[in-house]
């Protein structure tokens, strides 16, 4: 199946739910879903504990990316070298025939990623390409200069955070964030969304006052 190509204009809502369909079919989507629910804590805790190790060592520990990761590849070299030299060592010495307890427990699993795999990334990764395009194209051109000014807000807000955080920092702080908030909505949904509900109404209440203090030209350019 193919998504197609959205057109160069704002996504509507119903694009937007189109957006959601493409990520909830994504082979990984269970998978990731899973983890981040804490459905099974052993795995989750297990994920969430090396995910805060590895960007610990790359914050704090001024550790490079490729450095970390050649690290933990020869980490595994050497704990797979152990478990198999000590196996052959307490063959040899209860005499019994060797058996390489790595390959025999990994034999029959495939270590190889199916196409649909792929296909399925791209098709996502291709339809975020056409929503940023979209957006952009639409903000350059001013289509609607209340959208262009959301865009600009936008940036401006990410330039902000991109001064007083680093892109690593950003992506360590998103994924705590993810494995976070998935618990504790479950916990406490009803004043999470009582906060939410009402700091929309609050923002919409500001949003209301300013936009009648403008002038009438600037509210006719903003509702073109």
């Amino acid at each position: 199946k193919s998504w197609g190509n959205p057109p160069l204009i704002a996504m509507t809502t119903t694009e937007n739910k189109e957006f959601t369909t493409i990520i909830a079919s994504n082979p990984l989507y269970n998978e990731v879903s899973s983890i981040l629910h804490w459905e099974d804590p052993t795995r989750s805790g297990l994920v969430f504990a090396i995910i805060n190790t590895f960007f610990i060592l790359l914050i704090w520990g001024n550790y490079s990316f490729i450095t970390l990761f050649s690290y933990i590849i020869l980490a595994l070299l050497v704990l797979c070298a152990i478990i198999v030299n000590g196996y052959q060592i307490r063959a040899n010495m209860n005499k019994q025939t060797f058996e390489n307890p790595l390959q025999s427990k990994i034999q029959n699993q495939s270590f190889e990623v199916a196409p649909s795999v792929i296909d399925s990334q791209l098709e996502l990764i291709l339809y975020i390409i056409n929503y940023t395009t979209a957006t952009l194209y639409d903000a350059f051109t001013i289509k609607s200069v209340s959208f262009t000014l959301k865009v600009l807000g936008v940036l401006l807000l990410a330039d902000l955070i991109g001064y007083i955080f680093s892109t690593t920092s950003i992506i360590y702080l998103g994924l705590v964030f993810c494995f976070i908030f998935p618990p504790v909505y479950r916990t406490k949904k009803d004043q999470i969304d009582n906060l939410a509900s009402t700091s929309l109404q609050k923002s919409r209440e500001v949003s209301n006052i300013v936009y009648d203090k403008l002038p009438p030209k600037a509210k006719d350019l903003l509702n073109e």
